[in-house]
């Protein structure tokens, strides 16, 4: 029996994970931001944007291989 080790529900898993890295990372601009005026995200910051949804994807990609998928017994 062949397994899917990226199936609907892991794709599903990858989704969430970028959403909560881009939340976690907009966080992270709104703690160092100077509360007096707008927000401003610089290039180092979308840079930081990027390396976080690539290591995100990264660690994905690990647990997919690492975590036995789910075999239904019928």
């Amino acid at each position: 029996m062949k397994h899917n080790l990226f199936n609907t529900h892991r794709l599903y898993a990858l989704f969430l994970i970028i959403i909560a890295s881009i939340l976690g990372w907009f966080s992270i601009v709104l703690l160092t931001d100077d509360p007096s005026t707008r927000i401003y995200i610089d290039s180092s910051q979308w840079w930081g944007l990027a390396f976080t949804i690539c290591i995100s994807i990264f660690i994905w990609v690990e647990q997919c291989f690492t975590i036995k998928p789910y075999i239904s017994s019928a």
